[in-house]
């Protein structure tokens, strides 16, 4: 409650009181917040610094990682990726051993980064292709330098056999030679031409349903390739077969 009396100076001791009365425990607060360094906003400060140096060393780990998946061509994405698999993948199990081998990286990656900051989801991966591929794209052009180029198109089919377009950049650069870079793959359909021509619609319809047909039976496959054996054997014989 204090005192309004002065002149009784042991009421001043009485109101200090021990180390651990309130009058020195407030007077430690105030001088905690007077103190720069034990201010709380000092202390956040420095918890944001720290955050950003972890998610700098998590990030240039991953980074690490997919650039040497990309320069060996090897895929990213394993069959089971949970806790508990044996064989991650190649992108995780890559990042698992960097953790092995630095402590630093192991510090902040996998198991001890926050759960919405570990960078393995499917969709980060893709995340981070996408940006390797944007910045290779960009350092090509600016080998380039404004000079003539030619573009290259060239059809070939994936591991599922589905047509793709494989696109280069073909030009010379300032030494003189002759460079052709690969930029991407473009997965072609037919969706729209189809739509627009009723006959390429029926023709591709048809395909498609002889296909589903054929392919799911041995038997089949064989009535049909012996059919088309017979066929041929007619053609040669009648002089009939078109060659070229």
């Amino acid at each position: 409650m204090g005192f309004r009396n002065w002149k009784k100076k042991d009421k001043i001791r009485q109101h200090i009181g021990g180390v651990g009365s309130v009058h020195n425990q407030s007077r430690q607060y105030c001088l905690d917040l007077m103190n720069q360094k034990q201010h709380i906003q000092t202390v956040l400060i420095k918890q944001s610094n720290q955050a950003r140096i972890d998610y700098r060393i998590c990030l240039t780990a991953s980074l690490d990682c997919v650039r040497f998946l990309l320069k060996q061509g090897l895929p990213f994405r394993g069959r089971d990726e949970s806790d508990t698999s044996n064989n991650k993948g190649n992108y995780v199990e890559l990042l698992q051993f960097l953790a092995d081998h630095d402590e630093k990286v192991k510090a902040v990656v996998l198991e001890n980064a926050p759960r919405n900051l570990k960078l393995i989801a499917p969709t980060i991966q893709k995340d981070l292709v996408n940006v390797c591929a944007t910045k290779t794209i960009k350092k090509i052009i600016k080998d380039m330098d404004s000079a003539f180029f030619s573009l290259l198109v060239d059809e070939s089919h994936d591991i599922s056999v589905k047509e793709q377009m494989a696109v280069l950049f073909r030009y010379v650069d300032k030494k003189g030679d002759v460079i052709e870079r690969f930029v991407g793959i473009q997965f072609v359909t037919l969706v729209a031409m189809a739509k627009g021509n009723a006959d390429v619609a029926t023709f591709f319809t048809s395909c498609n349903s002889l296909v589903d047909i054929v392919g799911v039976s041995c038997r089949q496959r064989d009535m049909l390739r012996d059919q088309l054996q017979k066929d041929i054997t007619v053609a040669l014989e009648n002089d009939n077969l078109p060659t070229g």
